[in-house]
């Protein structure tokens, strides 16, 4: 594999039912320590960017006649209810992230930090406002902090992320 090689993708599919085009866009990169670690930057369309590492692999052909067999798909683990507070759904998303972690480069960083805190935001838009502040100041310590410690973004910062979103999209009354 080398820069330019398309991969096909195996379960997303494109609108007419074809596999996903995935292009290498940089230099897979290899350890000497650890000849089994591998890690490939992708670029889907025009803007989409991602790493493909070893985890991954099995998720991708070199062929679209490889990618015609799709992986199956795991069967979601049966679940609680939807949350009906807004913290039940703080708890709920820091609940999942502590057990799977979030993958891919998106959420890394600062940057990755307010990405995260906005879709956060939207979130708190299914539950009444009345909810939002303890709910906020939750998700800022049982998600932000776990994730990414407290020199990576502020609260004042990760509150405002979310806020923006909420003021954005208007929350229930």
């Amino acid at each position: 594999m080398r820069h330019g090689t398309i991969l096909y993708h195996k379960i997303n599919r494109n609108a007419d039912g074809t596999p996903q085009r995935w292009r290498v866009n940089g230099t897979p990169k290899t350890w000497k320590r650890d000849p089994s670690r591998v890690e490939v930057p992708l670029k889907f369309g025009l803007y989409k960017h991602d790493r493909l590492t070893e985890n991954e692999l099995h998720l991708v052909s070199l062929t679209e006649k490889g990618a015609e067999n799709p992986v199956p798909k795991k069967s979601p683990e049966p679940t609680s209810k939807t949350p009906k507070t807004a913290l039940q759904y703080v708890r709920k998303v820091a609940d999942v992230i502590s057990k799977s972690g979030v993958y891919g480069t998106m959420y890394r960083g600062k940057e990755g930090a307010k990405r995260f805190a906005r879709e956060m935001g939207y979130g708190f838009n299914d539950f009444p406002r009345s909810q939002h502040a303890g709910a906020i100041t939750a998700s800022y310590n049982e998600i932000c902090v776990p994730m990414y410690g407290k020199g990576t973004i502020s609260k004042k910062e990760w509150v405002d992320e979310i806020k923006s979103q909420i003021s954005k999209y208007g929350g229930q009354r």
